[in-house]
């Protein structure tokens, strides 16, 4: 049997990864992790879609993969090792976690073999990534061609052209949808989780919309400001939840930022109110003294589809509700670079053969240690003890 390791960290990189080499995708974070637990973590680094075409086929077979090369590696260890059990996930990659945690859990190994402490998703489209109908001429030919499947399964997936949004019966619904689905094997074992957190980035991203990586469907901050007063997209911002009582306390990044200028009064409303994902309730519009509340309306081309309040996203307001009812903490980082996708884990993309200065990549360094200082924080804050972890296994029958 192998060693038993202290901590496991399984990093999932996203689209088309197989261009690189998955280590050299998560290098800094991998060593932020080492430094921070002393050498005692084993990071894995999953191979499984690093194929030719192998991101192409579905979120649901990448993330069985993810599930049968992280169950090949813990068989290794001896039967009665129970590993704390961290994972990651970069774009796509966040969404194969999520499907590999599912089988996991279904699997049984979250019973004795492994015990779940973080989950932690970086840009990931939660929601999928399909534009609204009010959009550029090119964004809408996009839409057409992945409406058509030209771009493989897992396009189809994530504009959720895969099933009826609409649908009554679970196995109609695009995958998304039933990867939300309140009491299915996938939300479950999300919820085992100690600490589940989403990283998004708020400047505009074409990979990615802000509203399906931070699961929210207002933005809550001035673009303008936040560009001017941090020209070099030096920000990161963290906060947690949505209620009222948090909003003084959510800038808590480094550097240090002001509340005010910042956060624009509408979207502190709609971001403060959870009471309605469409509409803010009447009792904090009258509080705040906005005339108007906040709306989402809904896609004219697309039955069961809203925009979010930036109209840069369309989606199915059932599957924002599964999701945020899971609760989540969201560590939030300016990178105002078209760029800014693979910048956002420190890595920059291969042009010609070449590796150019990418704006954003430092601070995405910066992100990595941070996210890794998190990991190691829940891993020593959420961590049972051998006594512990006997007490949480059922009795066999």
């Amino acid at each position: 049997a192998q060693q038993v390791p202290s901590w496991l960290v399984v990093v999932c990189h996203g689209f088309e990864a197989f261009k690189s080499n998955p280590e050299r995708d998560f290098a800094f974070l991998a060593a932020a992790l080492r430094s921070a637990a002393n050498g005692h973590v084993q990071v894995l680094h999953c191979t499984a879609n690093t194929g030719a075409w192998a991101t192409w086929d579905g979120v649901d077979v990448g993330g069985a993969r993810i599930a049968d090369e992280i169950e090949a590696v813990v068989q290794k260890y001896p039967p009665d090792a129970h590993v704390p059990f961290s994972i990651v996930g970069h774009s796509l990659g966040g969404l194969y976690a999520r499907v590999a945690v599912g089988l996991l859990y279904q699997r049984g190994y979250f019973d004795i073999r492994l015990q779940p402490i973080s989950y932690v998703s970086l840009e990931s489209p939660h929601l999928g990534v399909r534009r609204p109908s009010q959009t550029s001429f090119a964004v809408k030919c996009i839409d057409v061609w992945a409406r058509h499947a030209i771009f493989g399964r897992t396009i189809t997936q994530l504009y959720l052209n895969d099933g009826d949004v609409n649908a009554t019966v679970e196995a109609n619904l695009p995958f998304l949808v039933q990867l939300g689905l309140p009491g299915s094997k996938w939300v479950t074992a999300l919820q085992l989780f100690k600490d589940r957190l989403l990283v998004s980035n708020i400047s505009w991203s074409p990979q990615v919309p802000y509203a399906s990586a931070a699961l929210s469907p207002f933005f809550p901050y001035d673009r303008q400001t936040i560009l001017k007063s941090s020209p070099d997209a030096g920000l990161i911002l963290e906060h947690s939840g949505f209620s009222d009582a948090c909003v003084q306390s959510m800038f808590q990044g480094k550097p240090a930022c002001a509340l005010h200028g910042l956060w624009t009064q509408q979207n502190h409303l709609a971001c403060a109110s959870q009471q309605s994902l469409l509409k803010v309730s009447a009792q904090t519009e009258a509080a705040v003294g906005v005339a108007q509340p906040l709306q989402l309306f809904p896609d004219p081309q697309y039955t069961g589809f809203v925009c979010d309040s930036q109209q840069e996203f369309a989606f199915p307001p059932e599957l924002m509700r599964n999701l945020q009812q899971i609760g989540w903490r969201r560590l939030e980082v300016g990178i105002d670079s078209i760029f800014g996708h693979c910048a956002m884990i420190g890595k920059t993309p291969v042009v010609g053969g070449c590796t150019p200065i990418v704006p954003g990549t430092k601070l995405g360094v910066q992100l990595m240690q941070h996210v890794a200082a998190i990991l190691h924080h829940d891993l020593t804050t959420f961590l049972l003890t051998p006594t512990e972890v006997k007490e949480t296994v059922p009795p066999s029958d």
